[in-house]
């Protein structure tokens, strides 16, 4: 019988139980139930990217096809109480955003940094750049001889995580000899990028949910087939995987976290 995926995410402040991507059966119901912390409130609850007010239960009915459900907190205004962990320095984080917690972990970590001492630029694209960095950060990686592409000066910011990880074979260039370090990154180029960092596993998840498998290429296949199998790639409206569509710096956070705590 097909199933279908519902993913759900909880913001800073509570929980979404079950969370996660969750497989429900064509034609069941699935409920999930909201909880807020000590000194916490939902704030609202999104269905599809809509808004269905701030509930504590909600039930997709006689399942059809892939949803999100996702959920943002906010403090009650108690008594002052004892400083905590200082928040992050970004302006363009708040507390209680899908990606929050991705954000602080991989901040916290060592594996992101903002594009300047206030900002993150959650939504910014990813570009092949910065992803080579992030994996540069994640694994410590270590200086290596230069890749020899040509658009990669010596003195770029990003030219020892570019060399280092086209060394590992994490990364490759152009047919042309370039690497293309400002152009953007889709999809299921990021996953490949992760298959091959994680020693490319025979990969247990399937495509066959997706609308758009087709548009996969093929030496992408078996990687997208691993990032769906270890949930670090999940569908989007419509049942698209979307695997030529770009991704933004907020969903790397994301994608990262879940990678690193595996």
């Amino acid at each position: 019988m097909r199933r279908y995926d519902i993913e759900a995410e909880a913001g800073r402040g509570g929980d979404i139980s079950p969370d996660g991507r969750v497989r429900v059966r064509r034609g069941e119901n699935q409920t999930f139930r909201i909880t807020a912390d000590d000194g916490w409130e939902i704030a609202d609850v999104e269905v599809d990217g809509e808004s269905v007010g701030a509930v504590s239960r909600y039930t997709f009915e006689s399942v059809r096809g892939d949803h999100t459900i996702s959920v943002t907190f906010r403090q009650i205004g108690t008594e002052p109480e004892e400083p905590e962990t200082p928040a992050l320095p970004f302006t363009d984080v708040a507390e209680g955003a899908w990606y929050y917690d991705a954000v602080a972990y991989c901040y916290e970590n060592g594996i992101m940094d903002g594009t300047s001492g206030t900002t993150f630029a959650p939504g910014m694209l990813l570009n092949r750049a910065m992803a080579a960095q992030v994996l540069y950060n994640l694994a410590n990686g270590a200086v290596t001889t230069s890749a020899g592409f040509p658009d990669v000066a010596a003195s770029a910011w990003y030219a020892d995580a570019v060399n280092w990880a086209a060394a590992q074979g994490y990364v490759t260039g152009y047919d042309n000899g370039s690497f293309g370090p400002e152009d953007s990154l889709t999809r299921e180029q990021l996953a490949v990028i992760l298959y091959r960092y994680a020693g490319s596993p025979e990969p247990t998840g399937t495509l066959d949910g997706f609308v758009d498998t087709a548009s996969a290429s093929d030496y992408a296949v078996d990687a997208l087939r691993w990032a769906v199998g270890e949930g670090l790639l999940t569908g989007k409206d419509g049942g698209r995987l979307d695997p030529a569509g770009t991704a933004s710096r907020a969903e790397l956070a994301q994608i990262l976290a879940r990678f690193a705590q595996r």
